[in-house]
């Protein structure tokens, strides 16, 4: 299966032959106890508005809800509050993104904390760990045609779920398992 990403752009993911490799990992500590918002931004797209008191799923789809972004792994230090709620510790993990990313950039929409706004104390996003997975054209295993944005992969390799693991990807990133037949 090929994915067609756009014109002359082939789909990229991780190389299977290269092993220990992490995603890469992001917080982010708001405080806010009465209202208010606030949004996230990733490579120039904004997310919608997410409430100070969001659970994880929620802020988990707003992220995914911008086209810069497939897929992440959302959890909270305090997992019974809201995201910016008790100091709670926001950690985003990024899962389909490959390679050393951009820090998310937060966007605060006057956060109130013990019914005063924040306005001026936007929170920030802190490294926690860089991502070292390739974010390699056709996971260096295929040829990109350059007019269909299609990778042709090479033999032995398929399209990934970006784990390494057959998927829609289109990047070859899977390493198709040899059978052997005995007569």
């Amino acid at each position: 299966m090929c994915v067609l990403v756009g014109l002359g752009k082939c789909p990229t993911g991780d190389d299977p032959l290269t092993l220990g490799q992490v995603n890469d990992v992001q917080s982010v500590q708001c405080a806010a106890s009465d209202a208010g918002t606030f949004q996230l931004s990733f490579r120039g797209e904004n997310s919608p508005p997410i409430p100070f008191n969001a659970a994880p799923t929620t802020l988990q789809a707003a992220i995914v809800s911008m086209a810069t972004v497939t897929d992440v792994a959302v959890s909270y230090s305090q997992p019974g509050n809201g995201a910016c709620v008790g100091g709670n510790v926001i950690t985003v993990t990024f899962t389909q993104e490959f390679g050393n990313l951009p820090r998310l950039q937060v966007l605060d929409q006057n956060l109130r904390l013990n019914g005063v706004t924040r306005a001026g104390l936007t929170p920030i996003a802190t490294k926690v760990q860089n991502g070292t997975k390739e974010n390699a054209v056709c996971s260096n295993h295929g040829t990109c045609d350059g007019a269909t944005g299609v990778c042709t992969c090479g033999f032995g390799f398929a399209s990934s779920n970006g784990y390494g693991d057959p998927g829609q990807r289109g990047d070859c990133g899977f390493v198709v398992p040899w059978q052997v037949v005995v007569s």
